[in-house]
């Protein structure tokens, strides 16, 4: 399997995740009230598109491309994320 195959299939998956977790408050009554379960499943998608921008920069880095954007990109979810976790 290509890298370029897993980066689109795990920003696929994350955007199917974070559909889910915003239709499903919405067409049902089901809630969570669990602040950590929450506060995974939110970071579920972050976790992969990070994981998709690292595989990004590593085939730039390979092909001797410029890759500093999606460096800003990872620091910035990366921050967003922390950020999040804590509180």
């Amino acid at each position: 399997m290509k890298s370029h195959q897993v980066r689109l299939g795990l920003y696929l998956l994350a955007i199917i995740i974070t559909c889910l977790l915003l239709l499903t408050p919405l067409i049902s009554d089901i809630t969570i009230n669990h602040s950590l379960l929450s506060k995974i499943l939110i970071s579920v998608p972050f976790v992969l598109v990070i994981i998709g921008k690292m595989i990004s920069i590593w085939e730039k880095k390979a092909g001797n491309k410029s890759f500093s954007g999606d460096i800003g990109i990872n620091i910035g979810l990366i921050l967003g994320l922390v950020f999040f976790a804590l509180l």
